[in-house]
Parts: structure tokens; sequence; C-alpha cells
């Protein structure tokens, strides 16, 4: 896997780059993720690769842990995409604790998965247990830090991306990004060759003050280790889409997700965390749902046909990526326009003034 970065407004917090892999598939950051869908969206975003284990799966349960090792790789190649960046995520239910999980000989195959498909993103494993309201940042910290340099040593890769919980205090976010800091690889920038640091930034349960400083920490956090020689680069993991809605008439509402891109972020997640699958959709002929517009940054309601609906989420993060990724290539030669983007926008530049 290849990264460069570009280019980067310091002000307006907009760091563009280019990350290729050996397949030639190649995606400038910023950029959405999404789980896979159909095939006219498999190059139109990065694709996320999310897997479930659940207490059953692990190997003191022999006939749940024999159907888990017959199934994995399936699974793993049926949620990917051949030749193409993939963010890989294995994720332990709320009963698994973390060295439950990270030495569970199953993710092993993490490595074989790099080794014969094509070079990708790997998360380092987290269990659903971080986000319960009894466990604190203290616990998750020496958590990871008491497993986490032994399970780096079984992997070949260089893009492990180090897990920080955005809904701990801001106060200690720095304490999670110091835990990857000596695995870091390198990177090219304008600003000369720099240590490039991957993180996975889990969105999830984080209440809406405490997101705001976390959001706001994590963007100066970027700025000060890049002054340093550190690249941070911000994956954002089980973020929400901002919701319309007819039954409370609410017709636009600011896609607040997309404008993490504006706050430092390199890749926003769409995808979540399942370990068992949902319920259907309704009978109506018709669903209600937002539909993205450039021209204010913003989800509008739509009433779209039933078949129509479940495409909604991938045509707007092509969308996004599609304007991005323009973005990012003309930015090259006017490193002042994400900032001129946002003053076109009134609500999308006071919503990303308001955390500096």
């Amino acid at each position: 896997m290849q990264v460069k970065v570009l280019e980067f407004d310091e002000e307006a917090s907009f760091f563009t780059s280019l990350m290729k892999n050996h397949e030639n598939d190649s995606h400038y950051l910023p950029s959405r993720a999404f789980r896979k869908t159909s095939s006219d969206f498999y190059d139109r975003y990065l694709n996320e690769v999310l897997i479930g284990i659940r207490t059953e799966d692990l190997s003191d349960n022999t006939q749940g842990y024999n159907n888990f090792n017959r199934t994995i790789e399936p699974r793993l190649k049926k949620k990917s995409v051949s030749d193409k960046i993939n963010i890989i995520t294995f994720f332990g239910d709320r009963d698994i604790d973390l060295n439950q999980l990270l030495s569970f000989e199953d993710i092993n195959l993490l490595a074989d998965f790099e080794q014969r498909y094509n070079d990708h993103l790997v998360s380092l494993p987290f269990t659903l247990k971080f986000r319960e309201d009894t466990y604190n940042a203290t616990e998750i910290l020496n958590d990871i830090r008491k497993s986490y340099s032994d399970f780096v040593s079984t992997l070949r890769t260089t893009n492990l991306l180090g897990y920080v919980p955005a809904y701990v205090s801001h106060r200690e976010l720095e304490n999670f990004i110091r835990l990857y800091l000596d695995t870091a690889s390198t990177v090219s920038t304008p600003l000369g060759t720099l240590n490039y640091v991957p993180l996975l930034i889990d969105c999830k349960n984080s209440l809406p003050d405490k997101f705001k400083r976390s959001l706001a920490k994590l963007r100066q956090l970027k700025l000060k280790y890049l002054e340093e020689g550190i690249y941070l680069s911000y994956y954002g993991f089980g973020l929400g889409t901002p919701r319309v809605s007819e039954k409370k008439q609410i017709n636009t509402t600011l896609a607040r997700e997309f404008l993490l891109s504006f706050l430092g972020f390199d890749i926003i997640g769409g995808s979540h965390t399942r370990i068992k699958g949902g319920g259907g959709g309704n009978s109506f002929d018709e669903k209600a749902a937002g539909i993205f517009a450039r021209d204010d940054f913003s989800y509008h309601l739509q009433r779209v046909g039933r078949r129509d609906y479940d495409r909604v989420k991938p045509t707007n993060f092509a969308d996004q990526t599609e304007y991005l990724s323009g973005l990012s290539k003309s930015m090259q030669t006017n490193r002042d326009l994400a900032k001129s983007e946002l003053r076109c926008r009134k609500d999308a530049f006071e919503y990303v003034e308001s955390y500096r």
C-alpha cells in the first residue's frame, strides 16, 4: 500500500492524499467508505469489511468455533471487493474481552488475507465492551496496551489502524494516539517524509457535546503532530448519517458526517457494527430518504421508490467521494480552494468553524 500526502490547507483542515495498492487501485482522500453493495459502486468509495465475533465463535465452543472456522474465509471474500482497497475490521461482542479476541487464532487470517488477495487497511480489532458505560478510558487503554505489541508482531502489514475511542473524554485522546507512534511507517508529504500513523476513530455512542470536544481535540492533535513530523491519518468509524423526517418536518439537515473531511479526517465510514441482522423495511411503495446536495452540503427529504431506497446511501457516498476527489485534484494548484468551498456554504462553514 502506498500513501502520499499531496496538499493540505491547515486553516480548513482539509488534507488531500493519494492511496494506491499493488493492484493499482487508487483513491484520493478524503473519501467516503461503505460496505459492499451492488457492483456499480465497487470503485466509487472505499470498501468496509466488518466481521463480528461472538462468544460461541471462540475455540472454547467446539461447534460454534468449527462453524466460524469453516465460514470465515468465504465471509471475508463475500464482503471484500477483489483487487480493490478494503478496510477490514474484526470486532467482538460485548461479552468478549480484548485479550480473548486478539488471541483468537482465526484473527491470524488477517495476515493470510493480505498476502493472498491484495494489500488493504486493517483495523486493530476491538470489543463492543469498550462502548459500555461501565468501561472507562483507563480500562480501555490498559487492555490495548497489554495486547497491542504482541498482536502487531503477528501481522505483515504496515497499515494497521490503531483504535481510538472518540467517546472518551477529549483529555484522554492523546494517550491512545501515543500507543501507536512506535509502529509508524513513513509517508511522502509537501513537508518531506513524515512518520505515518493511521487511526480508527470510533465515533459510536458519543454524546453530542462530548463528541464535539473530541473532534475539536483531534483536529488540534493532527496539526500538533504534523509540526512534530508525524501524519495522523483518521478513519471515522461508526458514523451515523443525519436524518430527514416527514413526521418531524425535517426537510433538510446538514451532512455533518461528510463535513469531517474539512476537520482533518481522511476516510469517513458509513457502516455499523452488527452482530445479528436487523429487521426488514416496511411494505410502503415509497419511503422518505435524504438525498445529498453539493450546493449546500446537506441532505434533502425526498420520497423514493422502495426498490431505490437501498441505493440512497451508496449513491450519496459515491457523490460525496466524487466531489472530494475533484476538490483534492484541484487543490494541487489552488491550496485555498477547500476554504473557498466552505465559505460558499454558510451553514457548513459555520459548523466547521465551531470546532476551531
